[in-house]
């Protein structure tokens, strides 16, 4: 009984966990992880397209 409670308890955390029903990963139908390191990467090339130039201009100063 003891376990079960214990197994009960840790599922319902990860239920609580989970992202509500507007997950991204259930709108392409890929794994959790792969979306979330996907959104990072997908996010931090956008910022490095729209910068570009800026960093250029930065690294130009600093080479």
């Amino acid at each position: 009984m003891g376990v079960d409670s214990r197994h009960r308890r840790s599922a319902a955390r990860r239920k609580a966990a989970q992202a509500p029903v507007e997950n991204p990963a259930m709108h392409y139908g890929l794994p959790d992880g792969f979306v979330n390191t996907g959104m990072i990467l997908a996010m931090a090339g956008i910022v490095a397209l729209h910068h570009r130039t800026l960093l250029d201009a930065l690294f130009s100063l600093f080479a």
